[in-house]
Order: C-alpha cells, then structure tokens, then sequence
C-alpha cells in the first residue's frame, strides 16, 4: 500500500510524475488480496474493484505524465475520484482484517489500524485543498508523509501479527 499513499511528485518542466506509482500499489494490493482471499470472502469480492481501480490509476499516471491533467476543474474531480477509491480500496482491506480478527478471535491490531485510517482519510484531502486554499506547499507534503507512513507502520504491526499465528506455507 505504500506505493498508493506516499505519493511523492516530480515536475520536470511541463511534465509530472510520481516516484511512486499508484497503480504499482494496486498491483501489490492485488497480490495480497490472492494471498489473503482464503482468510476473508471480502478480500476476494475486492478483486475486480483493485483492478478497476489499478487501471483507473495508471491511466492518470499516464495522463499526469503527458500533462494531459492540466489544471482546470476536471483535474480536481479526477483526483477526487482518485482519493475517494483509494479510500475505499483500503477501507475494504481493513474491513477484511476486522473479519479475521473476529472470526479467529486473534488480535490483529484493527482498532488502531482502523484509527490510523481515519486520520489517513482526513489527510488524504489536504493535497488538493492546498491547491485550493492558499499554504505552504510543504504542509500538506508533510503532513501527508507522516500520516502515510504511521499508517504503514500500524499496517505492518497487523502483518507481523497474522503472520506470526498464520506463517505462510
């Protein structure tokens, strides 16, 4: 998932790209998904929503990348679209994590992962209300960082735990 929420862009001229890809992240997310599809019926419903979404993002990288965003209206509902999917994606993931927690009765860790969501959620917004409200370019790329990165770190606790009770084969 970090390639989906540590999102970190170059401008090169007129051209824009990320050193993170998204789609790349969904492809990771859809590996995991297959691993993890025997442990939660929700891992496998998402399936076809990652892919969509996974190509949904590879086309705005590409578009980003040949300056085809611009800077207009649309540019601000594309990335709405975008955050708002990768909200969902990841939520879904969560939710799937709930489901083991509950139906094993192991400790995965969902009530801080699913805290460390929430604030992801509130600042995955920040990038384009900094594009509509006058700050520092450095707040919402900061703020973003961090708030990416703890919850990749609350994530990664959860990973530890399931696979520490369930290696895999």
């Amino acid at each position: 998932m970090a390639f989906v929420f540590l999102n970190i862009d170059l401008n090169i001229g007129g051209f824009g790209f990320g050193l993170f890809p998204s789609f790349l992240g969904y492809l990771f997310i859809l590996k995991g998904l297959t691993e993890l599809s025997g442990l939660s019926i929700r891992f496998y419903k998402m399936t076809p929503t990652v892919l969509l979404v996974g190509a949904y993002s590879a086309v705005m990288y590409f578009m980003e990348l040949m300056g085809g965003l611009g800077t207009g209206w649309l540019n601000y509902v594309l990335i709405l679209i975008s955050i708002n999917l990768s909200l969902f994606v990841s939520y879904n993931f969560i939710m799937g994590i709930q489901d083991i927690e509950v139906h094993r009765g192991q400790n995965l860790n969902f009530a801080q992962l699913f805290f460390a969501w929430k604030v992801l959620a509130i600042f995955a917004f920040m990038p384009l209300v900094a594009r509509i409200v006058p700050m520092p370019a450095i707040l919402p790329v900061a703020a973003g960082l961090a708030v990416g990165i703890y919850f990749l770190f609350v994530l990664d606790r959860t990973r530890r735990s399931l696979y520490l009770h369930n290696p895999v084969e």
